[in-house]
């Protein structure tokens, strides 16, 4: 792999010996590179790119489509130096498109500025130039113990300027690799092929299920132990400022899979080394499709149970707003089964002159809406379930009475008998509702995923098994109303799906999700000891 920080080091006349020394808080501060200097490096910098720009564009159209085909799909096509004001400007073209951040903090409270850019992936350069000692001391105390934390690399340039890189574990560069090549569902074509390349030289048995990947760890045991991640992504034009930032328009990871997919790689790339020292084979799904269409289903197709006889499941997602870096699960209900539920109402348009001619489809639904709501809080409130329109269209002008009016509503429920329930209610009101209005309902329902009922036997065993690993498994109180194909699995095979807790994060499935990649590594450790689990 390319080292584009160490090319940022010679640019700025730095030796890979030069880290970090404790001697930084010393008074006498000299401006070994003032900011002259630092100016002209940028300004030869500029010039170098701009040499290299007039040299490509003399290429011809073919050679640069060319080009772009043979780039490998991790690789970013984007440099810049990032300022705290937000100015940016070009640096240097590496491989791996470094992207530097140039931070200049004023006070104690801009330390997380420089902490945030690592944690998105760049390198940061901090200049503590005119900063009291005291308060330059305590900026490099803060910043230090987030080096440590995401197992960063601290070089000392001068007496007040540090470069700070993060450290680009393996894991780490999967979900960067990754994040940038989204495809939707039954499309992961690239995400495939990146995989492949991967795992086709480990010692494990591959089977290809369209655009999925099962990969067999063969031990000769009796029994195995299975580990799923999902691939695709979503139609979400990606908002994020980040040097991984995803290269196909109007496509992105907004639900991490990219980082699922790179727990799972390291799994992977852990059990080529290791699966002999376990007593069990191991198998890794990884799915396509999980969005939409419900990929689960094309895996469960191969017979993957009984064929690998797989004891026991698990999966993983990341979960905005739990605890950074801890595993969550519960017992029994942890996600819901779902379905779309589309419903026109058929009235009579008619001049609003003219009501007594037409009949209004508007008034009926929005009836028909309010009872249905009546009706599903009438529930107790012990049994989770959900019921909502998100969405009605009616009507085709102000002074015309609605002859057609269409619901989007969604429907979620954790047991059969309350989600059969809840479909039987809206049927029998719209029946009333046609006798008493003389319109006509048209009910279509896209049934969803399967509820995920995690095994309740299994999970007692998994949160005593890390116990004696020094671990705790946090029990969620409730479950999500979110659904999740991994539902489907856990009707056949014992099973458990966890969450991974982001911190404080954009919600899933919104254009400026993302979350600290460093996190990804608890998942890996969490499913590395579950591999010693007696199952």
């Amino acid at each position: 792999m390319a080292n584009p920080l160490g090319n940022l080091l010679q640019l700025l006349r730095l030796g890979d010996d030069e880290d970090y020394d404790d001697d930084y808080y010393e008074d006498d501060f000299e401006d070994d590179i003032d900011e002259e200097e630092e100016r002209s490096l940028l300004a030869e910098e500029q010039r170098r790119q701009k040499r290299a720009d007039r040299k490509n564009s003399r290429r011809s159209s073919y050679d640069d489509e060319e080009l772009e085909s043979r780039q490998p799909a991790s690789e970013p096509r984007r440099t810049s130096v990032r300022t705290a004001s937000n100015k940016v400007v070009p640096i240097r073209t590496t491989a791996r498109g470094l992207e530097v951040c140039i931070c200049k903090p004023k006070n104690f409270g801009d330390s997380t500025d420089a902490c945030e850019m690592l944690l998105q992936g760049r390198a940061v350069v901090v200049n503590l130039e005119g900063i009291d000692i005291m308060e330059a001391q305590r900026i490099m105390d803060f910043i230090s113990g987030c080096i440590f934390a995401i197992s960063g690399k601290m070089h000392q340039i001068s007496r007040y300027i540090f470069i700070l890189e993060v450290k680009m574990t393996d894991i780490i560069k999967y979900r960067q690799d990754l994040h940038q090549i989204p495809e939707l569902g039954f499309n992961e074509y690239k995400t495939q092929e990146y995989i492949l390349n991967i795992i086709k030289n480990y010692n494990c048995r591959i089977e290809i299920i369209k655009t999925g990947i099962l990969c067999f760890f063969d031990n000769n045991a009796n029994k195995t132990i299975g580990f799923r991640t999902d691939m695709d992504a979503l139609m979400i034009e990606e908002k994020n400022d980040i040097p991984f930032k995803s290269i196909h328009k109007g496509i992105m990871h907004a639900c991490g899979h990219d980082g699922h997919m790179a727990m799972m790689l390291s799994l992977a790339g852990y059990l080529n080394e290791h699966y002999k020292e376990y007593d069990k084979n191991f198998l890794l799904i990884f799915q396509p499709s999980e969005e939409e269409n419900c990929g689960a289903k094309t895996i469960l197709a191969t017979n993957f149970i009984k064929k690998y006889n797989v004891k026991a499941l698990f999966g993983f997602h990341v979960w905005p707003n739990l605890e950074a870096g801890q595993i969550y699960t519960r017992s029994n209900e942890l996600m819901a089964k779902s379905a779309e539920v589309n419903i026109e109402i058929i009235g009579h348009a008619a001049h609003v002159a003219n009501e007594d001619k037409g009949i209004d489809s508007l008034l009926v639904a929005s009836k028909y809406l309010l009872d249905i709501y009546d009706k599903e809080h009438a529930y107790d409130e012990k049994i989770y379930r959900l019921l909502k329109c998100g969405k009605l269209e009616s009507g085709t002008a102000r002074n015309i009475i609605s002859g057609k009016t269409k619901m989007y509503i969604t429907l979620r429920a954790y047991q059969n008998d309350v989600y059969e329930s809840l479909k039987k209610m809206l049927f029998d009101e719209a029946k009333k509702y046609e006798a008493e209005y003389k319109v006509k309902f048209v009910i279509d329902i896209n049934e969803g995923y399967e509820a995920v009922i995690n095994d309740e036997k299994l999970v007692k065993k998994v949160e005593t098994h890390v116990l004696t690993k020094g671990y705790k498994l946090n029990i969620l109180n409730k479950p999500v109303l979110q659904a999740e194909d991994f539902g489907c699995y856990t009707k056949y095979v014992p099973a458990i799906f966890f969450f991974l807790g982001l911190g404080k994060t954009e919600a899933l499935h919104t254009d400026h999700f993302n979350f600290d990649s460093s996190l990804l590594e608890n998942g890996l450790n969490f499913y590395k000891m579950l591999l010693y689990l007696e199952i």
